[in-house]
Parts: C-alpha cells; structure tokens; sequence
C-alpha cells in the first residue's frame, strides 16, 4: 500500500482528480460565505464537464471546451437561483432538482449527440497540454505532483489563496458578525 502512495505515476494523476473537485469546493465556499445553501454543486460539475467535452469535441480547443464549462455551469447557476433564491423554493430540494436535470440532461444528450451511453472518449476531444517546470519537475515524487499539469490545475491551486485573500481583506468577504449565516448588508 505504501509503495502505490509514493508511486510517482500515482502522485502526477491525484491533480486531475483534485482540480475540479477544489473548483466545486471554491465556488461551495463562495456561495456559503453568501449564505446560499448550495448542494447542486455536483449537478453544475455535470453539467460543465460535459459541456466541455461537447465544446473540446465540435472546436478542436481545450480552451473552447473550459469557456462552454463554465457557461454551462451559469447556466445550471441560473436555473439554481430562479428556483431557490428568487422565487425562494427549499435550497435542499431545489438543489437535488439540478443535480437530477443535470444526470438526465447529460445522459439523453450524450446518447442524443454521440450515439453512445456510459463512457464517451474519443482522441478528437482536445485537452490541455501539460506545463512543465523545469526545477520543480526534477524533484522526486514531488515533483511529478506540481509539473506536468494542465492550466486548470495551476489556476485552482491559485485561486484558493485568492479567495482567502478576498474573504479576509475584501468589505464582501468577512463572515457575518454573530453567526446567522447570512452575509452582512451592503451600504447603498
């Protein structure tokens, strides 16, 4: 067990895990810091990932393919906020509804698009070419852990002292004084 835990081929694909899961977590942390209740974090990853996918497969570009991510997952962003915070619904069952619409939604436009169910990989999806640090990647273990990653795995890495920078100093960020998990009042 040991011996797979300091693998160094293991350590170099714990980030593609790991980056989109952090990505998830900072925007969860974004919405509670907000206090908006949000469980349908994983129904806007769905709903990204295979609008990535779709973006990467039609333009040929990775780049493409994160823009289409992200629209979508403002896309199941918006329908989360029309149904929960607008027209105020239960946070929990709303949240449970996006995780649904984005299971189904993916599943019938895969089969719909591709032809196929379950795994869709095809070489003419494009990714993200690895960037390598020349003094980092010389390191042993460690170093197949830092280098050799996408651009989304450096701009995650990135982002979360960013966002803790903008929870600390910022006037939005600092957490409600005496708890209530609602944010403090903007002046107008």
């Amino acid at each position: 067990m040991l011996e797979l835990l300091f693998d160094s081929s293991f350590a170099a694909s714990v980030p593609r895990f790991v980056t989109p899961i952090l990505l998830a977590a900072l925007g969860g942390a974004l919405c509670e810091r907000a206090g908006v209740f949000n469980i349908a974090l994983e129904g806007f990853m769905l709903a990204g990932a295979f609008a990535a996918v779709l973006g990467a497969y039609f333009t040929g570009s990775p780049y493409a393919g994160a823009l289409a991510a992200m629209l979508a997952g403002i896309a199941m962003g918006l329908v989360f906020a029309e149904f929960n915070i607008r027209r105020g619904g239960d946070a929990i069952v709303g949240s449970i509804a996006v995780n649904i619409l984005a299971a189904g939604l993916t599943a019938f436009l895969l089969s719909a698009i591709f032809h196929v169910t379950g795994a869709f990989n095809d070489p003419a999806i494009a990714g993200f070419e690895p960037i390598d640090i020349p003094l980092v990647g010389a390191i042993p273990v460690v170093g197949r852990l830092l280098s050799g990653q996408s651009i989304l795995f450096y701009v995650a890495i990135l982002a979360v002292p960013a966002l803790h920078v903008f929870f600390a100093r910022h006037r939005l960020g600092p957490p409600p004084r005496g708890g209530g998990g609602q944010p403090p009042p903007v002046p107008a």
